[in-house]
């Protein structure tokens, strides 16, 4: 993670034209491990204006690594590669790169590119709610870390572990890796801010809605936060629904309220802030039974949202908006036909981009399989186990766990793939 993590802040800074163009004369030198050099440093720079242009001087990093038989660059090659296809959301292509990647630095006995690989790929599922598969990568890169007496980053494995507990309903032992991503941040703001953002969402899981609070307030009283009204506008919320999980409704109100005066003073291009304030306004207003206020926050969202990427917010909105329009038509009162419509429209719209992103997973499970064999070696242990048991002349025992093994895997394979379609479409 490292390595990667690097790149990644290097990403925020805009890249220098005078920079760039050293960087291209470099990447025809005839010294080849310059124009590697300079073909990664390209890659890296790029990336935030032009992420094709990376991509292909990333590509020219790979073939010329490969040509020349320089492991080492091709293992970087691909980890760049795997990096901007998880950025542009090809995450069957970064799983298939960081296997490469993983593959290569293991050979080579580079543990600290290893751990970093192993960090982003557990980054993949995490993002793909695959938080069994996600929390064992992260478990396996704070392990070669420690090895390797680097505790640069724990802060953050120990971060998305919780997340990864948290998200499997184990919010008392993610709490205790929050507790020590704290420990383990060395003030850094950014970090915290997620942290006890992180925690309190825990706590309020669990109904202890005033340990959530104080959390969700300590995110925002961190020395040196950057971007504060953004992060206040997160934590206001937060509060705001542990107030409106205690039915305090007048709480509640305040303090989205509070969260819409901040959202007209930042830029908020992809409309998320202002959505998740008008979806809160809306839940609000429906366990009041003020259906029509609600109705008219919902749709703010509904009409208001991009509807070419999933939005769960967009999602809950329509579901609520529906369970109205259902209230209504039992009073007889009906809604306009056109905008029954497009609220249908954009719901499909929605359960396209899941479908989607199902088949992505799919594919990314595929990918992850030969990972697992690779990785975790549990068919090497028992074709040893068999091994050991022929030599021994066990040779019924040896077919039966033969047999066992060949039944196993494609019936764990086919109830994995079954699980994924069912969570990714159940939204």
């Amino acid at each position: 993670m490292k390595f990667l993590i690097s790149f990644a802040l290097l990403l925020s800074f805009a890249a220098k034209a005078s920079d760039i163009d050293s960087l291209k004369l470099l990447a025809e030198s005839s010294r080849e491990e310059v124009r590697l050099e300079a073909l990664y440093q390209l890659s890296k720079r790029l990336y935030p204006t032009d992420p094709g242009l990376a991509y292909d001087y990333a590509l020219q990093q790979k073939q010329l690594a490969s040509r020349v038989g320089n492991q080492l660059w091709l293992g970087k090659a691909y980890g760049i590669l795997a990096y901007i296809d998880t950025k542009e959301g090809a995450l069957d292509k970064a799983v298939s790169n960081y296997v490469n990647a993983i593959e290569i630095f293991k050979a080579l006995k580079k543990y600290l590119h290893l751990a970093d690989n192993y960090y982003n790929l557990g980054d993949i599922f995490l993002l793909a709610e695959d938080y069994n598969n996600a929390q064992k990568y992260f478990e396996k890169a704070y392990e070669l870390f420690s090895n390797e007496g680097d505790e640069t980053y724990f802060s953050w494995i120990n971060l998305n572990i919780g997340r990864c507990l948290a998200a499997k309903g184990k919010h008392s032992e993610a709490i205790e890796k929050y507790n020590k991503a704290i420990l383990q941040a060395n003030g850094d703001s950014y970090i915290l801010n997620l942290v006890y953002n992180r925690m309190g969402i825990s706590y309020y899981e669990e109904g202890k809605y005033d340990l959530a609070r104080d959390n969700y307030l300590k995110s925002i009283s961190i020395d040196n936060l950057t971007d504060k009204k953004r992060k206040e506008i997160i934590a206001f919320n937060n509060i705001g629904e542990s107030y409106l999980a205690e039915e305090k409704f007048d709480k509640a109100a305040d303090l989205f309220n509070h969260s819409l005066d901040l959202v007209q003073q930042v830029r908020d291009p992809d409309f998320k802030l202002r959505g998740i304030t008008l979806l809160n306004f809306g839940q609000l207003h429906f366990e009041r039974s003020e259906y029509s206020k609600a109705s008219e926050y919902l749709r703010s969202i509904a009409l208001d949202t991009k509807s070419d990427i999933i939005n769960r917010d967009l999602l809950k909105a329509l579901k609520l908006l529906n369970k109205i329009h259902n209230i209504e038509a039992e009073k007889n009162q009906y809604p306009d036909g056109k905008e029954m419509l497009l609220y249908e429209n954009l719901y499909n719209e929605q359960l396209t981009l899941i479908d989607e992103l199902n088949h992505k997973l799919m594919s990314l499970n595929n990918q992850y399989m030969l990972q697992v064999n690779y990785e975790v070696p549990l068919l090497k242990g028992q074709v040893e186990e068999l091994v050991a048991a022929l030599k021994e002349s066990r040779v019924y025992m040896a077919i039966a766990i033969l047999v066992a093994i060949l039944i196993a895997i494609p019936l764990f394979i086919h109830l994995r793939r079954a699980y994924l379609v069912r969570k990714v479409l159940a939204g």
